[in-house]
């Protein structure tokens, strides 16, 4: 099978491209880190690109707009200077702005309670894999970046190993420098972006 080959938006056809997709009501899902805010070496330093917040509110004023990202959802919407947009944190697992949508109930409390064990099993092992890495401890979801460390190939294989021991084991989502780890039973991005273009 043959891959499609990209095309510039800038572009004459991308332009094309672009007008015969809005002309059919689409879904717009945007990512947060990488697309919305430039990647920085500490995830707590992410901001929005300004531009993003003035384009933003005029095209959800045309088609839904939603933000899906790997944050936590408070982290994500204080982030996010902008009203009208739906948003869906912890890897596609937390929403806000689509009613019917928040997730609640025993199964969110299990796994909320999973994220909480592993957290308090990782603390120790983390720290003794020495300084550079970040942890944070999401409701539905654990992200350990390795970004500032010495040797960055070689500490994903070490966190992925750990990881490997825990139980129940982990759904695993690599992003740049960034291992995640989500509670079994839940979504996936992809499958946010699929609840939404159904929705």
């Amino acid at each position: 099978m043959r891959a499609s080959p990209l095309i510039d938006l800038r572009s004459a056809a991308g332009e094309e491209l672009l007008e015969a997709a809005m002309a059919s009501r689409p879904v717009v899902a945007l990512d947060f880190d990488g697309t919305l805010a430039p990647l920085v070496p500490r995830p707590d330093d992410a901001a929005m690109d300004p531009r993003a917040a003035t384009v933003l509110p005029r095209l959800a004023a045309w088609v839904p707009v939603a933000i899906v990202s790997g944050r936590g959802l408070g982290d994500l919407a204080g982030r996010i200077p902008v009203d009208g947009l739906v948003l869906v944190g912890d890897h596609g697992n937390d929403w806000r702005g689509l009613p019917g949508m928040e997730s609640a109930g025993e199964q969110r409390a299990r796994q909320e309670q999973v994220c909480r064990e592993w957290a308090a099993r990782l603390a120790e092992p983390l720290a003794a894999l020495g300084p550079g890495l970040a942890f944070e401890s999401k409701a539905l979801s654990l992200s350990v970046h390795y970004r500032r460390v010495g040797d960055p190939p070689r500490m994903r294989q070490r966190l992925l190993e750990l990881f490997d021991t825990l139980d129940p084991r982990p759904t695993i989502i690599e992003g740049k420098f960034v291992v995640n780890l989500v509670a079994p039973g839940l979504a996936t991005k992809f499958e946010a972006v699929e609840q939404l273009v159904a929705h």
